[in-house]
């Protein structure tokens, strides 16, 4: 179970680290190329050659070196580092599987929960992200350390004395879709639309429903295959579909995690068959998750007009590819008599003992990790804005914590967010906004849905959220630019809150400015808070200028320029209000947590009939 969660956490981070390239220094030829490494059946027939002891060792410790370099800031060192584990990975997996036969199925079951653990007490997002999430992968690595060692040499012995392998390809197949969705519960709540907590509730109940299917084997192999490829193919279209579909999708599709994999250990191949077949349908599937992610992010991606639109195809696609895979191998696996006997009671007891001890401390992080915000009664009001730049620095690492103890630095009771885009996979399923709100004790709202592209903003906020809606933007053939507004109950009074985002250039942002302050209209007080891309002196500002009063022209020093840090020579990020005196403003951040520096002010009522906050 400790290879399957190191190998899923490894292989999310190569595709996050291949994304970040690809939009950023590399350039789509590199990480094609860097793509490649999450083909790993094609090492399986040299490695595992002349398998022994030492060997198994070399693998271990080139995994655990592996990790170590995986936390480089450094996007390709990162990447080759990640790589180079999960190749050492495949092979151990393989030879475990050889060895536990079907039974792999509990294994990669409860590997997949550990992985819900873990991100459940990092707070739903990348283990990579936070302190807590690399502690928490250094300690799954030493517990496999630790397994290997209690166990010693003989499992070994036994597995060299084999000539044939059993048939890897869907249990790739099943990595791949955990590592693009299936681990990552807030992945599947974000799209349906369902709460994180009960996200994690859903996957631990799938999950151990399908462990529970394998341990005790009530059907043949086809029909546990055949009912796995329902399940999944079902689950994964509700979770598509949200809704109230996305809960029953969320459980279907869990369940059928630990089947499928089962199948993966039977129908014995010769090893080069095993490496062929596997790094065939391992080239399938990233085709397939790179195609989602393409077509999610087409404004972003080249030849993206042909992908807008796509992304469930894509998603189906994998899904269906998996199913066949694994209903390939069953049907061509020999019948065995003891096949629908029970595995024991011991065994069966340890697993459920297994599911129930990761899948309590799951839920209770999980709740535990939810913001929990404290009732203020404070009359002024300090806000921000602030680009966080989707969580990552210059060199591609996460910048959580550092963006965290820059915003409580404010004090501020309202913050607004731009590219704030998370969990997706291109994060590593970071779900950033919740986990700042958690940390920094906020309420938060976001905006769009995971589901939608560009790049995100969200609120937030000391005080309750009343209301919230996304407010959709006129665009051009970029990405959407998409605004939220929130009401806030302050103690003074209901305010509403627009976070924006607009246009990098061009008449679109007058027509985009246009929208907010036509929504906003009769509206008194409000607060815009965002990234306009535009210079004071240009048509947006001079339009948004017309209705609301700029909070760094009244009371800010000097020319307040927000981009591009670390030497900004622009002012493109506000603070606009209507209906509150503006007392002061200043600007925050550096360059280790975004390419703008935030905007801060502090506002306040004005008296009854002052006129100077307009």
């Amino acid at each position: 179970m400790f290879i399957v969660s190191v190998l899923i956490i490894t292989t999310k981070r190569v595709i996050t680290r291949v994304f970040i390239l690809n939009f950023s220094t590399a350039g789509p030829n590199a990480t094609a190329l860097l793509a490649c490494t999450l083909v790993t059946g094609i090492t399986v027939p040299i490695v595992l050659r002349s398998y022994s002891t030492q060997r198994e060792w070399v693998l271990i410790f080139l995994t655990a070196v592996g990790i170590l370099i995986s936390f480089s800031t450094m996007p390709i060192i990162s990447l080759l580092g990640a790589a180079v584990a999960i190749i050492s990975l495949t092979s151990l997996l393989i030879v475990e599987t050889s060895m536990l036969d079907q039974h792999i199925g509990v294994a990669t079951g409860l590997g997949v929960l550990t992985i819900i653990m873990t991100r459940a007490i990092a707070g739903a997002v990348s283990l990579y992200a936070t302190t807590v999430g690399r502690v928490g992968i250094v300690g799954i690595v030493f517990l496999l350390i630790f397994v290997s060692l209690a166990r010693g040499d003989e499992a070994t012995d036994q597995f060299i004395t084999t000539t044939t392998l059993p048939s890897f390809a869907p249990l790739a197949g099943v990595l791949l879709l955990c590592s693009a969705w299936l681990a990552a519960p807030v992945a599947s709540a974000q799209w349906a639309g369902y709460p994180y907590f009960s996200a994690v509730v859903y996957s631990v109940g799938g999950l151990t429903t399908g462990i529970v299917i394998v341990a005790v084997q009530p059907l043949s192999l086809v029909q546990r295959t055949i009912l796995a490829d329902l399940s999944v193919i079902t689950g994964i279209a509700g979770i598509l579909t949200g809704g109230m579909f996305g809960a029953a999708g969320t459980v279907l599709a869990a369940t059928s995690v630990p089947i499928l994999a089962s199948t993966g250990g039977r129908n014995q191949m010769e090893v080069w068959h095993v490496g062929i077949f596997t790094a065939c349908v391992q080239g399938a599937c990233l085709a397939m998750l790179f195609g989602f992610v393409f077509a999610l992010n087409a404004a972003f991606a080249p030849g993206g007009m042909f992908l807008e639109g796509r992304a469930v195809s894509f998603m189906t696609g994998l899904t269906v590819l998996i199913a066949l895979t694994a209903f390939a191998v069953s049907i061509r696996t020999p019948s065995n008599d003891s096949e629908s006997s029970t595995t024991g009671y011991i065994q069966t007891r340890r697993s459920m003992l297994a599911c129930l001890a990761t899948g309590s401390i799951s839920t209770i992080a999980a709740w535990r990790s939810a913001p929990q915000m404290e009732h203020t009664t404070e009359t002024e009001l300090r806000v921000a804005t602030y680009n966080i730049r989707r969580y990552f620095d210059p060199t591609g690492a996460y910048n959580l914590e550092s963006v965290a103890n820059v915003l409580q630095a404010q004090r501020a009771g309202i913050i607004g967010l731009q590219e704030t885009t998370g969990t997706r996979l291109t994060t590593g399923h970071t779900h950033g906004v919740r986990w700042l709100a958690a940390r920094l004790g906020y309420h938060h709202a976001i905006a769009p849905s995971t589901s939608a592209e560009g790049y995100g903003v969200a609120l937030l906020s000391t005080y309750p959220i009343t209301h919230s809606q996304t407010i959709s933007l006129p665009q051009t053939d970029g990405p959407p630019r998409d605004a939220l507004h929130a009401v806030v109950d302050h103690p003074r009074g209901l305010l509403s809150i627009v976070v924006a985002h607009l246009d990098t250039a061009g008449q679109i942002r007058v027509r985009q400015t246009a929208k907010i302050q036509h929504f906003l209209d009769g509206t008194d007080p409000a607060v815009v808070l965002g990234d306009f891309n535009a210079t004071p002196t240009e048509q947006p500002i001079r339009l948004m200028s017309q209705s609301f009063v700029d909070a760094w022209d009244r009371t800010g020093r000097q020319n307040g320029e927000t981009f591009e840090t670390p030497t900004p020579s622009r002012r493109i990020d506000y603070v606009f209000v209507r209906g509150l005196t503006v007392q002061n403003a200043s600007t925050f951040g550096t360059t280790a947590e975004s390419d703008h520096r935030g905007v801060r002010a502090t506002l306040s009522r004005g008296p009854e009939g002052d006129s100077s906050s307009n």
